[in-house]
Parts: structure tokens; C-alpha cells; sequence
């Protein structure tokens, strides 16, 4: 009997040591961090939009001609050049922050003197407009080399913007060159002639 409690008692540690083995822990699962608890917050920013402006335009004034280079013209027709000591430049801004593009035109009105209370018009009038950009890549260029307006004719499209060129921000062109063309007319008065250009920016869509 005393042989059997001895054989019980050796047999029992190893039971116990096969037994916490089998339960044991690995070093990698015991030193692996515990789950991050994860939170998310909004961030936000109002972006405010501005407004489609026209800065500046000018006003042009074109060098002399006479009635001899008006009636003589091979050509049957003068051109007036733009005057150095004219204004050249268009400004107009976008800051409007939509999908919405804008297009500028021009049109020019029938040029008159006063001469001892008589009005005389010059007939068979047309300007030429060229603008050329100055910097800023997201302004269109003109359509075409050049814009022709005639007295007292239709407004006409000098820039229009698309998806190349949005128009964002400040543009600037200048008059480059722009010509006041003459027809031969008979009946041509001596005067100083005079009348005006509107200038059109109208958003689009």
C-alpha cells in the first residue's frame, strides 16, 4: 500500500506541470499593446465669396487725321492709330467662388461735332480693338486677333471665358494695337468727333 501512495504522489507534479502548459502565455502575446479607441471630430471653414467687377476701362483718343488723307485714301479708307498719350488698359476682377463664367463686350456709338449749332456724324466709322493679356494664365485670351465695333452698330464680344480659362481672379489686358478706320466720304466735315464705348461684363453660365 505504502508503494502505491508513493507512485500517486509522483505521478500527481507531473500531471499539474502538463497542465499549466498547456494554458501557458507567449511573450509576444503577452508584451502586444491593447486596442487604441478611436474618435473623430469635424473641422470646418467658411470659404465667403466676393463679386465680378469692372475695375477700369479707358478712354481712347486717337491721333489726327484731315480731310485731304480722308478723301485721297488709295485704300478708301484712313486709319487712326491709338494715341500714345491715350489710356490702354482693362481691369476686371472675379471673386465670386461659383461655376459661373462672365464675357465682355464693347460697343461703340456714332461719332458727332458741334459745329456753329450744327451736329455733323461721321459715317462709315469702325474701331479695332486687340487685347493682349497681361499675366494671370486663367483669362481668356480674345477671340481672334482683333474685335472690329461699328458706329452705332451692335455691342460685340471681345472676351468670353471657358473651361480653360475661368476668369478667377484680377485680369488685366491692354489695347494692343487699336485702330479708328475712316471711309472715303465726300461729304466729310472739319471737327472734332466725339462719342462713346460701353463696356458690357456679364456674368455667364
Amino acid at each position: 500500500m505504502k508503494k502505491g501512495l508513493v507512485a500517486a504522489l509522483l505521478v500527481l507534479p507531473t500531471v499539474a506541470m502538463s497542465m499549466g502548459a498547456g494554458v501557458g502565455v507567449s511573450a509576444d502575446e503577452a508584451d502586444a499593446p491593447a486596442r487604441p479607441i478611436v474618435k473623430q471630430t469635424n473641422a470646418s471653414v467658411e470659404i465667403k465669396g466676393g463679386t465680378l467687377q469692372l475695375k477700369a476701362v479707358p478712354n481712347l483718343s486717337f491721333n489726327k487725321v484731315t480731310v485731304e488723307d480722308i478723301l485721297t485714301s488709295r485704300q478708301g479708307y484712313v486709319d487712326s492709330r491709338l494715341s500714345d498719350k491715350s489710356q490702354k488698359t482693362i481691369v476686371l476682377s472675379d471673386f465670386r467662388g461659383d461655376s459661373n463664367g462672365w464675357e465682355l463686350s464693347a460697343k461703340l456709338s456714332e461719332l458727332t461735332s458741334r459745329n456753329r449749332g450744327k451736329t455733323n456724324k461721321l459715317n462709315k466709322v469702325q474701331m479695332m480693338l486687340a487685347l493682349r493679356r497681361d499675366g494671370n494664365s486663367s483669362m481668356p485670351l480674345q477671340a481672334g486677333a482683333h474685335t472690329w465695333l461699328d458706329a452705332g452698330g451692335a455691342s460685340q464680344t471681345l472676351l468670353n471665358t471657358d473651361h480653360r480659362h475661368p476668369g478667377a481672379g484680377v485680369g488685366r489686358y491692354t489695347l494692343n494695337p487699336a485702330d479708328l478706320r475712316i471711309e472715303r466720304q465726300h461729304d466729310v466735315q472739319a471737327g472734332t468727333y466725339t462719342g462713346t464705348v460701353t463696356w458690357m461684363l456679364a456674368s455667364t453660365r
